[in-house]
């Protein structure tokens, strides 16, 4: 295990210890910021493409703006997973660095520590390198932010290099769309 990953986890045990602890006086649903943007930032400044970052709204659209294709998923979806092969695939043909995955695992429910270990996991079985980022704020909030369909997973969304959106599945990806996905990037890049 590289050096970044066990910080990372150290990182992700403190989060969920934070997480866990019942703070009296915070409103149903409210999150405490100032721990959240701490946390993001020690995890995000040891981020490696082999790590889940724990992300709010703002970190993840930071992140979005790096990249043309944004997988939303979940390990608790089979198509979802199913896609992965498709995903891996497409990696492979247009580079890590233009993928991204966000995944909604937290949405059930979970230990952070857990969720983060199974999403590391999955990525692993499938070959996956591109980076990956947990939603930490609660559904209403991102869904209500990023304009995507509320508890609809997978989406895969492919947008150009001005982020206008050229591409929009909310189902499980085909071959036929990965095609019709790699066609596109090409035509952006002539």
């Amino acid at each position: 295990m590289s050096k970044i990953q066990k910080i990372a986890k150290k990182l992700v045990r403190k989060l969920a210890k934070k997480v866990s602890t019942n703070h009296l006086f915070e409103q149903d649903g409210e999150r405490l910021k100032q721990e959240r943007l701490q946390i993001e930032k020690d995890v995000g400044s040891q981020a490696g493409k082999e790590l889940v970052i724990p992300a709010s709204n703002a970190l993840i659209e930071e992140h979005l703006l790096q990249v043309r294709v944004v997988n939303y998923w979940a390990t608790w979806c089979a198509p979802c997973v199913e896609e992965l092969p498709l995903l891996a695939e497409l990696e492979q043909e247009i580079g890590a660095e233009k993928i991204l995955g966000v995944s909604w695992d937290l949405f059930q429910g979970g230990e952070l520590s857990k969720v983060c270990t199974d999403i590391e996991k999955m990525k692993e079985k499938f070959g996956i390198t591109y980076s990956s980022m947990l939603v930490i704020e609660p559904p209403e909030q991102f869904f209500t932010y990023f304009e995507v369909d509320p508890q609809t997973v997978p989406q895969t969304i492919v947008f150009s290099e001005n982020f206008e959106k050229l591409f929009h599945s909310k189902e499980k990806l085909t071959k036929e769309d990965l095609q019709t996905i790699m066609s596109l990037l090409q035509k952006e890049v002539k």
